[in-house]
């Protein structure tokens, strides 16, 4: 397995584009953080690839 961590500092929520495929459900949260442009991270989110 891989996975796909991404780490946003600051205040808010960022929309992040990545050329993984990966399951859009966050291991951290539990919920879909997929979004028109990619995937939306508020502090830490881990999403495991497809390959």
């Amino acid at each position: 397995m891989s996975y796909v961590v991404l780490l946003k500092f600051g205040p808010g929520t960022a929309t992040v584009g990545i050329d993984e495929t990966v399951d859009t459900t966050d291991l951290v949260s539990r919920e879909s953080r997929v979004a028109e442009d990619g995937l939306t991270v508020e502090d830490v989110s881990i999403f495991e690839t497809a390959s």
